[in-house]
C-alpha cells in the first residue's frame, strides 16, 4: 500500500497544483509544502512553493513543530516568506488540523465581532460537500485579515502553508 500510495504522489505534480491554486484564489498570495517531520514523506524531500521564498531548515522545523502548544516557544516568530509571523489559534476539528499564523499576532477584524458562532463542523466542511462548509474557522475565515498570515495544515507527508495578505 506504501508503493501505490508514492506512485500516486509522483503521478501528482504538487508543483503545478500549488500553482493552479495561487493563480484562481484571490484570497491566497503564496502556497508552500515543507516535509512534514516524522511523516511518510523520504528525508531529504525539498519543499514545493508558489509565491513564497524556499524555507530554510530552521523555518521548515518552526512550521512542524507549530501545531503542538510548547513544542517551541510560543512568542518565537516563524519566517515565511520575509515576514514574521506567530500563532494566533489552533483549531482541531475531528482528525483535521489548522494552525493560523498572524504577522504581529494580530487575530483578523470580524464582521461582527459581538457574535460567537461555532458550529458542528467537520473536514468535510473545509473539503467542500458538508453542511457548515467554510464555517470551520468562522472567526477567521469570513472576515477581513488586519495582517498578513498563513494557515497551516498538516498531511500524512507534507505540511501545507496557505498564505495570504492583509485585506
Amino acid at each position: 500500500a506504501g508503493q501505490s500510495a508514492q506512485g500516486a504522489q509522483d503521478a501528482l505534480d504538487l508543483q503545478e497544483l500549488l500553482n493552479e491554486v495561487v493563480q484562481r484564489n484571490r484570497h491566497v498570495s503564496g502556497m508552500l509544502l515543507v516535509r512534514r517531520e516524522g511523516g511518510d514523506a523520504a528525508e531529504g524531500v525539498a519543499p514545493v512553493t508558489c509565491e513564497l521564498e524556499m524555507p530554510d531548515a530552521a523555518a521548515a522545523s518552526a512550521l512542524n513543530q507549530a501545531f503542538f502548544e510548547g513544542e517551541a516557544a510560543e512568542a518565537e516568530a516563524i519566517k515565511l516568506s520575509g515576514r514574521q509571523l506567530v500563532v494566533t489559534e489552533r483549531r482541531e476539528v475531528g482528525d483535521f488540523y489548522v494552525v493560523c499564523l498572524s504577522e504581529g499576532g494580530r487575530v483578523a477584524a470580524h464582521a461582527d465581532s459581538s457574535l460567537d458562532i461555532r458550529p458542528e463542523v467537520s473536514a468535510a466542511d473545509f473539503l467542500g460537500g458538508g453542511k457548515n462548509q467554510g464555517e470551520g474557522l468562522s472567526d477567521v475565515v469570513h472576515s477581513c485579515a488586519e495582517a498578513a498570515g498563513a494557515f497551516l495544515c498538516p498531511t500524512r507527508n507534507w505540511v501545507l502553508a496557505v498564505a495570504y495578505d492583509a485585506g
